[in-house]
């Protein structure tokens, strides 16, 4: 796969916008989740924080690291 071909970086914009309605549902006190909800959810906006730090890295290790996120 070329730099070219690499469409992981707006793979991780798309991920990165979709959850910002779910953070902003969080701050609300209307909305409550459980135990092992949250935990998923806290995981999710993790791997989501992660694709924010990788988004606009460059070369195969970025490209790599951000398959990797999205996949998991």
């Amino acid at each position: 796969m070329s730099e070219t071909d690499d469409t992981s970086r707006e793979w991780a914009a798309r991920i990165i916008d979709a959850a910002s309605p779910l953070r902003d549902a969080l701050g609300r006190r209307t909305v409550t989740t459980s135990e092992d909800e949250r935990r998923d959810i806290d995981a999710l906006l993790e791997a989501v924080e992660r694709l924010s730090d990788l988004a606009d890295r460059q070369g195969h290790e970025a490209r790599h690291d951000r398959l990797n996120v999205i996949g998991a």
